[in-house]
Protein backbone atom coordinates (compact mmCIF):
# COMPACT_ATOMS: atom_id res chain seq x y z
CA UNK A 1 0.00 0.00 0.00
CA UNK A 2 2.71 2.51 1.08
CA UNK A 3 5.26 1.36 -1.93
CA UNK A 4 1.50 2.12 -4.63
CA UNK A 5 1.35 5.50 -2.67
CA UNK A 6 4.85 6.47 -3.25
CA UNK A 7 4.63 4.83 -6.64
CA UNK A 8 1.61 7.12 -7.60
CA UNK A 9 2.98 10.38 -5.82
CA UNK A 10 7.04 10.66 -7.60
CA UNK A 11 5.72 9.26 -11.17
CA UNK A 12 4.38 12.89 -12.04
CA UNK A 13 7.63 14.15 -10.61
CA UNK A 14 9.63 12.17 -12.37
CA UNK A 15 7.70 12.33 -15.40
CA UNK A 16 8.47 16.75 -15.31
CA UNK A 17 12.14 15.37 -15.05
CA UNK A 18 11.56 13.66 -18.33
CA UNK A 19 10.55 16.52 -19.70
CA UNK A 20 13.36 18.81 -18.53
CA UNK A 21 15.29 16.00 -20.28
CA UNK A 22 14.20 16.39 -23.52
CA UNK A 23 13.94 19.80 -23.60
CA UNK A 24 17.63 19.96 -22.71
CA UNK A 25 18.41 17.89 -26.02
CA UNK A 26 16.39 19.28 -28.04
CA UNK A 27 18.21 22.80 -27.20
CA UNK A 28 21.30 21.11 -27.93
CA UNK A 29 19.80 20.15 -31.26
CA UNK A 30 18.20 23.23 -32.38
CA UNK A 31 20.49 25.92 -30.88
CA UNK A 32 24.06 24.93 -29.09
CA UNK A 33 25.26 22.54 -32.43
CA UNK A 34 23.80 25.03 -35.09
CA UNK A 35 26.17 28.14 -33.22
CA UNK A 36 29.06 25.17 -32.45
CA UNK A 37 28.76 24.47 -36.41
CA UNK A 38 29.61 28.15 -37.23
CA UNK A 39 32.44 27.93 -34.82
CA UNK A 40 36.19 26.50 -35.24
CA UNK A 41 36.34 23.22 -34.95
CA UNK A 42 39.48 23.38 -32.06
CA UNK A 43 36.93 25.98 -30.50
CA UNK A 44 33.55 23.74 -30.67
CA UNK A 45 35.58 20.95 -29.22
CA UNK A 46 36.80 22.37 -26.45
CA UNK A 47 33.46 23.80 -25.43
CA UNK A 48 31.81 20.47 -25.75
CA UNK A 49 34.26 19.50 -23.37
CA UNK A 50 34.10 21.99 -20.83
CA UNK A 51 30.08 21.03 -21.06
CA UNK A 52 30.39 17.26 -20.40
CA UNK A 53 32.54 17.81 -17.55
CA UNK A 54 29.61 20.17 -16.08
CA UNK A 55 27.50 17.59 -17.08
CA UNK A 56 28.96 14.99 -15.16
CA UNK A 57 28.44 16.46 -11.95
CA UNK A 58 25.85 15.70 -8.93
CA UNK A 59 22.88 18.08 -10.62
CA UNK A 60 22.90 16.91 -13.56
CA UNK A 61 23.49 12.83 -13.23
CA UNK A 62 20.56 13.15 -10.11
CA UNK A 63 18.21 14.94 -12.76
CA UNK A 64 19.13 11.95 -15.41
CA UNK A 65 18.95 9.00 -13.46
CA UNK A 66 15.87 10.37 -11.19
CA UNK A 67 14.05 10.67 -14.80
CA UNK A 68 15.28 6.86 -15.91
CA UNK A 69 14.28 5.10 -12.71
CA UNK A 70 10.89 7.63 -12.89
CA UNK A 71 10.66 5.98 -16.72
CA UNK A 72 11.61 2.55 -15.36
CA UNK A 73 8.57 3.32 -12.86
CA UNK A 74 6.49 4.01 -15.41
CA UNK A 75 6.83 1.54 -17.62
CA UNK A 76 6.47 -0.96 -14.54
CA UNK A 77 3.20 0.60 -13.71
CA UNK A 78 1.79 0.58 -17.71
CA UNK A 79 3.03 -3.26 -17.90
CA UNK A 80 1.33 -4.21 -14.35
CA UNK A 81 -1.92 -2.07 -15.74
CA UNK A 82 -1.62 -2.87 -19.74
CA UNK A 83 -1.32 0.30 -20.66
CA UNK A 84 -0.14 0.68 -23.75
CA UNK A 85 0.37 3.99 -24.53
CA UNK A 86 2.17 4.36 -21.55
CA UNK A 87 4.47 1.38 -21.94
CA UNK A 88 5.07 3.12 -25.50
CA UNK A 89 5.93 6.32 -24.18
CA UNK A 90 8.00 5.07 -21.04
CA UNK A 91 10.10 2.89 -23.29
CA UNK A 92 10.87 5.78 -25.15
CA UNK A 93 11.87 8.02 -22.56
CA UNK A 94 14.28 4.77 -21.21
CA UNK A 95 15.60 4.46 -24.87
CA UNK A 96 16.80 8.13 -24.95
CA UNK A 97 18.18 7.33 -21.44
CA UNK A 98 19.98 4.55 -23.09
CA UNK A 99 21.16 6.22 -26.02
CA UNK A 100 23.14 8.86 -23.93
CA UNK A 101 24.79 6.15 -21.68
CA UNK A 102 25.74 4.06 -24.85
CA UNK A 103 26.05 6.57 -28.04
CA UNK A 104 26.67 10.37 -26.21
CA UNK A 105 28.49 9.44 -23.24
CA UNK A 106 31.61 7.36 -24.98
CA UNK A 107 31.74 10.14 -27.58
CA UNK A 108 31.95 12.74 -25.49
CA UNK A 109 34.72 10.66 -23.64
CA UNK A 110 36.51 10.07 -26.55
CA UNK A 111 36.47 13.57 -27.84
CA UNK A 112 37.94 14.55 -24.41
CA UNK A 113 40.76 11.87 -25.00
CA UNK A 114 41.53 13.36 -28.31
CA UNK A 115 40.25 10.04 -29.66
CA UNK A 116 37.83 11.33 -32.49
CA UNK A 117 37.85 14.23 -34.48
CA UNK A 118 35.39 17.12 -34.07
CA UNK A 119 33.78 16.45 -37.62
CA UNK A 120 33.32 12.79 -36.44
CA UNK A 121 32.04 13.61 -33.00
CA UNK A 122 29.71 16.03 -34.63
CA UNK A 123 28.30 14.24 -36.84
CA UNK A 124 27.33 11.04 -34.87
CA UNK A 125 26.44 13.13 -31.45
CA UNK A 126 23.94 14.92 -33.28
CA UNK A 127 22.07 12.06 -34.93
CA UNK A 128 22.13 10.49 -31.44
CA UNK A 129 20.82 13.74 -29.60
CA UNK A 130 18.21 14.39 -32.23
CA UNK A 131 16.84 10.75 -31.56
CA UNK A 132 17.33 11.46 -27.87
CA UNK A 133 15.54 14.46 -28.39
CA UNK A 134 12.64 12.89 -29.99
CA UNK A 135 12.39 9.75 -28.01
CA UNK A 136 12.22 11.63 -25.19
CA UNK A 137 9.71 14.38 -25.50
CA UNK A 138 7.55 11.64 -27.67
CA UNK A 139 7.77 9.70 -24.30
CA UNK A 140 6.81 12.18 -22.24
CA UNK A 141 3.59 13.04 -24.29
CA UNK A 142 2.37 9.27 -24.39
CA UNK A 143 2.70 9.45 -20.76
CA UNK A 144 0.55 12.25 -20.37
CA UNK A 145 -1.94 10.95 -22.45
CA UNK A 146 -5.24 9.55 -20.81
CA UNK A 147 -5.65 6.99 -23.43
Amino acid sequence: MIIQWVITALLPLTLILCALLGGFYAAFSLVIFPALTATKDSDASDFMVKVNKYAERAPFLGLFFLGLLGSIGYLTQAITHGATVHYIGASLVLGGGLLTICVNVPLNRALDQQKISWKHYRDRWIRANNLRAIASLTGVILLLTDV
